[in-house]
């Protein structure tokens, strides 16, 4: 299996003369850098296991780098500085881009996980989410009606609409981690919908009449997965993610109602600022109606004041004065 896994082996991690040239004082990230803190050296076929998971990375994995805290004092004081204890490793640890090593420890823009479980996905995920790797997914309808996708915008809290899928065709679209889609459909007079998360590199999701099923897995060729097969429902998982020893994952989800349809509005963007904006609109129309009531107010007065003197007129007329 090692002799297996050492064939498949094709990038490797960084190398120590690119670690200590990244932390120099000067230097500034090109690139996302991971750093994964062991507490002891790794036995060489659990080196070769780790080595042939992270081949999921593709090229990305010469911007990462294992550290073993029992190689050297630098090692140790980088790991005090991020404030990682040898006894509470594995850590790994995010370094942003355009940043020197020694920026990022300064302003706290590092970012550290210790649930490091290399035979986990929790870690392959985090490191995916960090260094912006993309991945593919193919939608595909099995239902006779018009389906619409919506993307959720994490920053600005909204939806964009994404694509419309016709009757029993597909589309593939580029995605990163965490992407969130919403998959609606009209029955009647109600807008029925499921959420659908991406949680790895490759996946099919399979549209229903009633439900979704999705087929994930990590894609045979990390560095080209706009040109890698995607895994058809059914078949057997190959490629990478045999590799670190998991099976193609499945899931289901159903349609459910829209809540909030009949309404026929959705407030989008900062609540408070749409509360401040529907305060001053009526506000507006409060200080409008005042100055109308106020105008006929004052009509009316103005009015009867000069029935008033007309009438004084007229009797002071009808007495000879």
């Amino acid at each position: 299996i090692v002799k297996d896994m050492k064939d498949r082996i094709k990038h490797s991690f960084m190398t120590e003369e690119a670690f200590e040239k990244i932390q120099e004082r000067s230097y500034i990230l090109e690139n996302d850098v991971i750093v994964l803190f062991l507490a002891a050296k790794m036995k060489e076929d659990e080196t070769v296991m780790l080595e042939a998971g992270f081949e999921i990375f593709g090229k990305e994995k010469q911007n990462m780098k294992v550290v073993n805290l029992g190689g050297g004092n630098e090692h140790l004081k980088l790991a005090q500085k991020l404030g990682i204890d040898p006894a509470s490793c594995p850590a790994a640890v995010y370094f942003p881009k355009w940043l020197t090593m020694k920026e990022s420890i300064s302003t706290q823009s590092f970012q550290v996980t210790r649930d490091v479980d290399f035979a986990q996905e929790h870690l392959i995920q985090w490191i995916w989410h960090h260094m912006d790797i993309k991945g593919y997914i193919v939608f595909k309808s099995h239902t006779n009606q018009t389906v619409d996708v919506f993307w959720n915008d994490p920053i600005h809290k909204r939806e964009w609409p994404s694509f419309t899928l016709k009757p029993r065709s597909s589309e593939k679209r580029n995605v990163v981690l965490g992407h969130q889609f919403q998959i609606r459909k009209r029955v009647g007079r109600e807008v029925m919908e499921v959420k659908y998360v991406v949680r790895t590199t490759e996946g099919f999701v399979d549209v229903g009449d009633r439900q979704i099923h999705w087929y994930e897995g990590w894609a045979e060729d990390p560095d080209h997965p706009d040109k890698s097969a995607i895994t058809e429902p059914g078949a057997q998982s190959t490629g990478a993610d045999k590799i670190i020893g998991h099976a193609l994952t499945k899931g289901v989800a159903r349609f459910r109602r829209r809540m909030g349809r009949h309404f026929r509005y959705h407030i989008h963007g900062n609540p408070a600022l749409f509360l401040q904006a529907m305060l001053g609109s009526m506000v507006g129309v409060m200080m409008i109606s005042m100055f109308i009531v106020s105008t006929i107010v004052r009509f009316m007065a103005l009015l009867r004041e000069a029935q008033g003197r007309q009438r004084r007129v007229f009797i002071m007329k009808s007495h000879g004065f």
